[in-house]
């Protein structure tokens, strides 16, 4: 696996994305309410793109985004720029467009995705988390 990022923890994230297509399209739901396919995962030195012709997700992950990312995605449809960090909108450097930056729990990403998994091993977990 290639290192990205500086940080490991945001290139954990990426590989994540990379090697699984549900968390891309729960992700996707999460932010859209509908579903989407064949979601194409690209690193950006600020942020991870997640998407394809009919919606385009951007997760926020370093300052410098809105000098460089951002003025990117502004003229795109369907953008949706996510963060898994609630305090990324009430940061200076975001103040011009903090109210298009939605906060997505990481675990409420887990669990949606485990919610949509049709993996039998899984399955066994949904019936762990209902007891």
């Amino acid at each position: 696996m290639e290192f990205y990022y500086q940080r490991f923890e945001n290139n954990e994230l990426l590989w994540a994305f990379e090697r699984n297509q549900l968390i891309c399209k729960t992700l996707a739901y999460m932010v859209t309410f509908k579903q989407y396919e064949n979601l194409k995962v690209t690193p950006k030195p600020h942020s991870i793109e997640i998407q394809n012709d009919d919606v385009f997700i951007s997760v926020y992950i370093y300052v410098g985004y809105e000098s460089n990312e951002y003025l990117e995605y502004i003229n795109k449809k369907n953008v949706h720029i996510i963060s898994f960090n609630r305090m990324t909108s009430s940061m200076h450097e975001n103040k011009k467009f903090k109210n298009e930056i939605k906060f997505i729990d990481p675990k409420a990403l887990f669990f949606t995705a485990l919610s949509f998994s049709k993996n039998e091993s899984l399955d066994d977990l949904k019936t762990i988390l209902e007891i």
